[in-house]
Order: C-alpha cells, then structure tokens, then sequence
C-alpha cells in the first residue's frame, strides 16, 4: 500500500478553498468556497472559461500552490500541515501530471523520459525498466521507444507524458487540458488512452478540459464558474 494511504475508498478531497490575488489595492477571488470529494479510481472533469482558475485550483489539489484558506487532504492527511520532506516524498508516488505543453526532457529519448519519476526516485531496477516498457507499449509506441523527444509528433509526445505520469504507480492523475496542443482525431485518441489506462489500473482522473465531449466522458463532471465549483453531473 502507497506510504500515508489507509484503506478507505476517498483518495483526495478539498474543504472550504479559497484563493484571491492581490493587485496593489484589488482583489481578484479565484476559488471561493471549493469543496471537492474524489474516490479511488474516480473520474472527474472541470470545465470553465479561460482564466476562471481551473489550473489553479488543479495546482492546489496537487500540493504546488496553497490556498489563502481551506484544506486539501491526500488520503486524509491535510498535505498543507506536512514537512516538506514529507511532502516531497509522497507526491512522488501519490500523483502523476499530464500537461498541455507536454514538458518532456529533449535530450531524452521516449524510454528516458518515461523512466525519469522512477529514477528521481532512486527506483533503478529491473522492474521499473519493464514497467516503462510495458507503458509505452500500452500507448502504442513500441517502436519509438528509443526516439528522440525532439523527433516526435504532437500526439507521440502526449502519449509519452502519459506513461510518464503514470510510471510511478500514482493513486491520482491530473490532466490540465491534456488535448489543448492536439488535432480533433489525436485529442480523442489520447481522451481514450488517459480513460482506460486510469481505469486499468484503478487510478483517479481530474480533467481539466474546455471540451465538453471529452468532460462528459467522466463520472462526474463539474463547472468552475465566478469563482465557485458547481457539480453539473
């Protein structure tokens, strides 16, 4: 069982978020009041217009930005109330990111890339050698396993960020707009790859998406609109 986690079914859950900016003497409320309940192997989708705070409040569930007030829990553990060691270590293993931009290394090739959670890690091993494997060859690119970062298409990139984020065995993803960069056809490629690997392997899925197909492919799906998060399921 992943360090921190007990056997109940709730994986992450927020209470009470609220984030403001400030800007000289303005206010700008970006998340009021969010509260958000994920079981494991979950899947969940936030839509919302440009700006609304959608990626914001992604980074809050996952330990990168703290609210002004409110709590997230991993398992729950409130993650804000850990040392950073602590922290450091269990997301690690507690999540996976998959981004618009992709952010793979160019000097890696696609295996490298795959491998590189595990081997910050410090998880060397033969079994992590074949787990990276096996997850590019669930994403269809057996054949470009020693590719170039650089060489590859759109598409072959997002699909070797999928695998990464999921190398480490996480209990959640986040996908922030995971399509954005992506044709029509690639994006529902990559929509179907992200839904069923996650649902393989038991992982939760937070979708942050403007495509409202995509969204309505989750369990449950929600609406960040003036501030607040609205379940529209």
């Amino acid at each position: 069982m992943p360090y921190g986690m007990s056997k109940d079914n709730n994986i992450l859950s927020a209470r009470r978020l609220f984030k403001a900016y400030y800007i000289g003497d303005s206010k700008i409320d970006v998340l009021i009041e969010v509260n958000l309940n994920i079981d494991r192997g979950e899947s969940v989708s936030i839509r919302g217009e440009s700006g609304c705070g959608k990626t914001t409040l992604l980074n809050i569930l996952a330990g990168i930005e703290r609210p002004n007030s409110g709590a997230v829990n991993w398992k729950g553990k409130n993650i804000f109330t850990q040392k950073p060691a602590q922290m450091a270590d269990w997301r690690s293993i507690f999540f996976g990111i998959i981004f618009q931009s992709y952010y793979l290394i160019p000097e890696l090739n696609a295996l490298e890339n795959v491998y590189m959670p595990a081997r910050i890690r410090g998880e060397l091993g033969i079994p992590e050698e074949n787990r990276a494997h096996n997850l590019l060859e669930r994403v269809g690119l057996r054949k470009r396993m020693k590719s170039s970062a650089t060489t590859l298409s759109g598409g072959e990139r997002q699909r070797v960020a999928i695998a990464r984020a999921l190398m480490n065995k996480p209990a959640v993803i986040f996908a922030d707009e995971p399509t954005g960069n992506l044709d029509e056809k690639n994006g529902e490629g990559i929509m179907d790859l992200i839904l069923d690997i996650c649902e393989e392997e038991n992982t939760a899925l937070v979708l942050v998406t403007h495509n409202k197909k995509f969204a309505n492919r989750t369990d449950r799906q929600f609406s960040l609109h003036e501030s607040k998060l609205e379940n529209i399921s």
